[in-house]
């Protein structure tokens, strides 16, 4: 296969440089963008991802890979999908990736700048899909595999190299690659034919090669004439587009001489709509132990109808995912529905068990028993049940889908709720926002008000945590309306807890205690530690906010007491902020700073990186009130990188008044006009009432 790409790619192109001198070593201005497209199966990722290797040297930065889903998949990969990915590749954490395609976009080319890196954006669709993502620094390279003629991009500098069939003297060679030179040069005529009726489509090639070697005494030639018999069948050539029509007939061909158990997992494999499955879901779908199904793949990895990308984890191309989901059309419609309903389930229950692993605490979606003949994994540690999320992120979120398309309403909006603590903690908030309004709307299907209220208290908190809060006082109303009228107290109580929580947030303070009053007597009623001490921390604060320390202090300590009872670190790092907001502002300034010192170390070792944020405005602050300029400027800019990457543009704002003052100070009236000026612009965005502050403080520095 090597030496038949290594060929490929000296002929590539139209030019006579092809993909190798498009992308060369010394590009213009900028980075080198070149388009490889083509039909599909005629290798346009094998070449690009061959001619990727070739020039690791010249890409010391690395290289960077993302399946874009182009048009067979019915959830493509976003733009901002595919933004998350790479900056999750380049080593962002998940909290500092900012929500929005413009912002995702901006810090990923900032990464880029001064390196030299190659994007293999594999399977792109329309230039709007991919645009975001090309690198915009000389010395970084682009290659787009595309179906698509692309043509809109060549007045933008873009070579693009077309990939049609093979010749015939090529497809040969690459049968002879697969089944070797003998059988080849002993029946060159019926080699030929295999080739033509293969299209001269490597994809088709190297299944039928794979069929030819399994059968090493039979003549080429009658090879030939029994797939001539299948390609000649009404129902094949029907149902298959002309330009793949001889893939499909080797693949049919591969397909009907496989084992009937084996033929049956292909066929389920035609049901998953995710990019890729492991073993565990291909063995929940199939309804077989995880032994077994790890054979039957092996046998379909055997005959190139499934190719294994990791070791438990396995796709297939696009052509052979639509094959399989015609072939899924013989299984009779009650064992299908049984086949998507286990896999569903599977994942749900799966994700429950990673997530109650991370994160003990909290509320923890009724999911009952999965009674279907299937157990889901279990996890040892935190670590592996966070890879595991990880590495099913985009099947998870298109199950969320699927559940939805095929009428599985209840495991639609269970779903999302049992990943809310996975997505919020990663800064999923794409993820986070999409299948949680699928399952919202699943549950207003169902008529489910406690359903729904699950639902609208996560997608307010999404909205809260974005600085839309006219969204997210609209989705936390409708929950505790929704929980009001079905009588569920635990519902009422963490509607009443986000409540406070953004009404404080806004310097609503009457209306965020008469809230969290009410939440904390209903956690108190249900014995809810956790909630109890984080009501006490909302509380606390809200009564700091008033100058009111002595009531601060009274609820806080509390919290900071059950926070480390209940090994709640994140708790703790939160109230131990807290309580040093409320000695800084009450002039005990040494008190405000150990409990800062305490918070920051706790923050740091557990990866809270956006309480760090919050934590280091706080240190900057007091250190300015103690006039300490440049251990208050460093505290805010260390601080202001924080809450610029993780998407914290309220607390950004913040940051930003606070370094405008230390500038102000340090006789820098320049930089603090532009300081506060950022400031503004953002809190005038959000409609904080802040801006009123910073305006007044601009107006000053004017006069």
């Amino acid at each position: 296969m090597t030496s038949f790409l290594d060929s490929r790619l000296a002929h590539s192109g139209t030019g006579e440089e092809g993909i190798a001198g498009a992308a060369g070593e010394e590009g213009p201005v900028g980075a080198a963008v070149v388009a490889v497209v083509g039909p599909a199966g005629v290798g346009k990722t094998a070449l690009a991802v061959h001619w990727a290797h070739q020039v690791q040297e010249r890409f010391p930065g690395g290289q960077l890979y993302v399946n874009l889903r182009g048009p067979e998949h019915e959830q493509p990969t976003t733009p901002e999908e595919a933004l998350d990915d790479l900056l999750r590749t380049l080593g962002v954490p998940g909290e500092k990736i900012p929500f929005g395609l413009g912002a995702r976009a901006e810090l990923f080319r900032s990464l880029l700048a001064g390196q030299r890196v190659l994007v293999l954006l594999d399977n792109a669709h329309l230039p709007e899909q991919f645009s975001p993502l090309l690198p915009d620094s000389p010395g970084c390279a682009a290659i787009v595999t595309s179906r698509s003629s692309l043509s809109g991009l060549r007045a933008n500098g873009t070579r693009t190299v077309p990939l049609g069939r093979l010749a015939p003297a090529e497809a040969v060679a690459l049968l002879r690659e697969g089944i070797g030179a003998a059988r080849v040069d002993a029946e060159p005529a019926a080699a030929e034919e295999l080739a033509r009726l293969c299209d001269h489509l490597p994809l088709a090639l190297r299944v039928t090669a794979r069929q030819v070697s399994t059968s090493p005494d039979v003549p080429l030639s009658d090879l030939a004439e029994e797939l001539t018999k299948v390609r000649g069948r009404e129902d094949v050539v029907a149902a298959g587009e002309a330009e793949t029509a001889g893939a499909r007939a080797a693949f049919v061909w591969a397909y009907l001489s496989l084992p009937a158990e084996a033929r049956g997992v292909f066929r389920l494999l035609g049901l998953h709509r995710g990019p890729d499955i492991s073993e565990g879901a291909a063995a929940a779908l199939a309804g077989r132990p995880p032994a077994r199904i790890r054979e039957l793949l092996d046998v379909l990895v055997g005959s190139h109808l499934v190719e294994e990308i990791a070791p438990g984890r396995y796709r297939s191309h696009d052509l052979l995912r639509r094959y399989a989901s015609e072939a899924a059309a013989e299984i009779p419609e009650p064992e299908r529905a049984a086949a998507v309903e286990r896999v569903l389930t599977w994942y749900v229950h799966t994700a429950d068990a990673a997530v109650h692993t991370f994160s003990p605490m909290g509320l923890r979606v009724p999911l009952g028993d999965a009674d279907l003949g299937l157990a889901p994994l279990a996890f040892d540690d935190r670590v592996q049940a966070l890879g595991w999320c990880a590495a099913e992120r985009a099947n998870l979120v298109t199950a969320t889908h699927h559940a939805a398309q095929c009428g599985q309403h209840v495991l639609a909006w269970k779903l999302p709720a049992v990943l809310w603590d996975f997505f919020s903690m990663h800064g999923h908030i794409t993820d986070w926002v999409t299948t949680h309004e699928v399952g919202l709307a699943s549950a207003r299907h169902l008529g489910d008000k406690r359903a729904q209220a699950w639902m609208e208290n996560n997608l307010g908190n999404a909205y809260r945590g974005l600085g839309q809060f006219d969204e997210a006082l609209r989705h936390f109303h409708s929950a505790l309306a929704n929980s009001e009228a079905t009588g569920n107290h635990q519902g009422e109580g963490w509607t009443r807890y986000n409540l406070g929580n953004a009404y404080r947030e806004l310097g609503r303070f009457a209306e965020a205690l008469n809230h969290l009053r009410q939440a904390l007597i209903i956690g108190r009623e249900l014995g809810e530690r956790w909630s109890e001490g984080y009501t006490l921390n909302m509380i606390g604060d809200s009564y700091r906010c008033l100058g009111n320390f002595d009531e601060a202090l009274r609820h806080l300590l509390p919290a900071l007491v059950a926070n480390r009872e209940m090994g709640h670190r994140r708790g703790e790092g939160f109230t131990l902020t807290m309580i040093g907001d409320t000695h800084r502002d009450r002039g005990r300034f040494e008190y405000a700073l150990n409990y800062y010192e305490q918070a920051l170390a706790l923050r740091r070792e557990i990866g809270d990186r956006r309480g760090e944020g919050v934590t280091l405005e706080s240190l900057g602050d007091t250190c300015l009130e103690l006039r300490q300029f440049g251990q208050a400027r460093e505290y805010y800019q260390q601080s202001l990188t924080i809450r610029h990457e993780t998407g914290d543009r309220r607390g950004e704002a913040r940051t930003l008044f606070g370094l405008g003052a230390v500038k102000a100070h340090l006789g820098s009236p320049g930089e603090a006009r532009a300081s506060w000026q950022r400031a503004l612009a953002i809190f005038d965005d959000l409609d904080d009432p802040q801006a009123a502050r910073v305006r007044a403080r601009l107006e000053k520095l004017g006069a």
